[in-house]
């Protein structure tokens, strides 16, 4: 048998060890949890992105909001005159 202080000395070493591995471990966990985070929302972005807008529906979108402002002014413009 060893005596009290190398049994406390080899104790010692290995709740070390295991403080580190543990440390390392969550560590990485969360660096992954990070990167699961960032490619679950690059995707979500991205599937939004092309669900919320088919090409026609983009472009209809662009026109009306330019065309907007022109049609609404000959408009008032007009019933202001009369």
């Amino acid at each position: 048998f060893f005596n009290k202080k190398q049994m406390d000395q080899r104790m010692g070493e290995k709740y070390q060890v295991l403080i580190m591995g543990q440390n390392t471990y969550e560590t990485l966990t969360m660096r992954k949890q990070v990167f699961l985070n960032n490619v679950v929302s690059t995707i979500n972005h991205a599937l939004m992105l092309l669900l919320s807008r088919e090409p026609q529906a983009g472009i209809k979108r662009t026109t009306n909001n330019l065309l907007a402002p022109a049609s609404i002014t000959p408009i008032t413009a007009h019933v202001r005159s009369s």
